[in-house]
């Protein structure tokens, strides 16, 4: 889908900020996933998960850590292992792109990452086991949306990585189409309807959208995005609500001071709320 840039427009990419990690330490009871969310985040520190999980697996201070390979490495493996990806499957999931990112592992290194990361976080058994109760009880997923799925076949290891990954990024998904709908419904209609009619929504990708909005309004437009948004929900007796990035820029690929000026980068609000 081509969609052009328009003058006196933007583009905003707002994202569901760590989400997945998130449901998964707060079902798990994951103390040191929680803790790092308790804090506001701020990457390649403490208090941003994958950067949590790169110093951890990695050793390397808070202050080296890069984009490549350190908070790469962090990320996947919240991402993989969180759901009990077994080692080949890390390590051809790494080796896929490691044109692109640089970051080259043997398989030995790729095990040994994934050892240590059950080390770092014990808990995860938690959320595995309880996940897999649910299956040995009814075969039922109810997650904290209150999205219904139940699991048919044979119940094997398969099935319940299956089942891991269902609980998180269901939630996720709803979550998201739920702030989607709100987008749409509030400041989209409202500003289309104020005579900015190329205000919209173009694209949903995987924890995140994509709107194009008025630059001249673009502080009171991103701060209504945000509060629609920002969707509460219940686990284990606790209420969460996933925070939300925001980066803006006149295209929406990546901003690069050398290839592309105008791409998207960390939104700074204007005025104070």
């Amino acid at each position: 889908m081509y969609v052009p840039d328009i003058e006196g427009y933007k583009w905003a990419y707002c994202d569901l900020d760590q989400a997945e990690s998130r449901i998964v330490a707060y079902k798990g009871g994951i103390q040191r996933m929680i803790n790092c969310f308790e804090l506001e985040t701020v990457k390649f520190t403490e208090t941003d998960v994958h950067s949590l999980t790169a110093h951890f697996l990695l050793g390397v201070p808070y202050e080296e850590i890069k984009e490549y390979p350190h908070r790469f490495l962090g990320k996947t493996c919240n991402h993989a292992l969180n759901y009990e990806m077994g080692p080949e499957k890390l390590y051809k999931l790494i080796a896929r792109d490691a044109a692109d990112t640089g970051v080259i592992m043997d398989r030995r290194a790729v095990k040994k990452l994934r050892n240590l990361h059950f080390q770092t976080y014990p808990e995860l058994t938690n959320y595995w086991e309880t996940i897999r109760g649910y299956l040995r009880h009814n075969r039922t997923i109810i997650n904290p949306m209150s999205r219904k799925r139940v699991f048919l076949g044979r119940l094997d290891s398969d099935t319940f990585r299956e089942a891991f990954s269902h609980f998180a990024q269901s939630t996720v998904a709803d979550v998201l189409r739920t702030g989607m709908v709100n987008v749409h419904n509030g400041p989209v209609s409202t500003y289309r309807n104020l005579g900015f009619e190329y205000t919209r929504i173009v694209l949903e990708i995987h924890d995140a959208i994509l709107v194009q909005y008025p630059e001249e309004l673009e502080d009171d437009f991103l701060r209504d995005v945000i509060k629609c948004m920002l969707i509460p929900f219940e686990i284990e007796g606790k209420e969460i609500t996933i925070p939300v990035g925001v980066e803006s820029g006149y295209n929406f690929g990546h901003r690069d001071a050398t290839t592309n000026p105008n791409g998207l980068e960390g939104y700074v609000f204007k005025r104070a709320s």
